[in-house]
């Protein structure tokens, strides 16, 4: 591990998003959504707003979904929201790094400490049209997994690649 990935790794953390700090996520999100927008069909509302879906609630209701906040050097730089499938297998439901933070390797360490976080068999799905988070998830799963991983087609939303993979690998 080179210096520079020593400090992206100590500096960055996953902190759980609490009820009060719903809004500030909700504020991250329409950067995310805006983003994603080339990708699907969504347009901003009368007040110029996303939408944040019909999920965006219950990750404070349903013990199944988790919110986090990515945090490098005490900076607020993205989110994941991560939801339980089964017992056994969560899936990264949304995942943003701000702009200004990407390629760094912030995404990368984030989405190492997540599937640590969570011991089971993950499915990671992206948009058949978004090449750059394809791209993303499978170098961060080929190297999380040490090339130990499926990789499929999802018919279901998100509708593209998918990779599953269990995170007790060792990489």
């Amino acid at each position: 591990m080179s210096i520079i990935e020593k400090i992206i790794s100590q500096s960055t953390e996953i902190v759980t998003v609490k009820f009060e700090q719903k809004e500030t996520l909700a504020n991250l999100m329409q950067f995310y959504l805006y983003d994603s927008s080339e990708y699907n069909d969504d347009e901003v509302d009368s007040s110029g707003k996303m939408d944040l879906g019909e999920y965006f609630d219950a990750y404070w209701l349903e013990p199944e979904r988790y919110p986090f906040f990515i945090k490098h050097a005490d900076k607020l730089v993205g989110f994941a929201l991560i939801r339980q499938l089964n017992q056994d297998q969560h899936s990264v439901a949304e995942f943003f790094v701000m702009k200004k933070y990407r390629r760094l390797g912030i995404g990368k360490r984030a989405a190492f400490l997540l599937f640590d976080m969570f011991q089971s068999e993950w499915h990671i799905a992206q948009e058949h049209n978004n090449l750059a988070a394809q791209t993303f998830w499978k170098s961060i799963v080929k190297e999380y997994t040490n090339n130990n991983f499926q990789e499929t087609f999802s018919n279901s939303q998100p509708k593209g690649p998918k990779q599953i993979f269990r995170s007790n690998a060792v990489y």
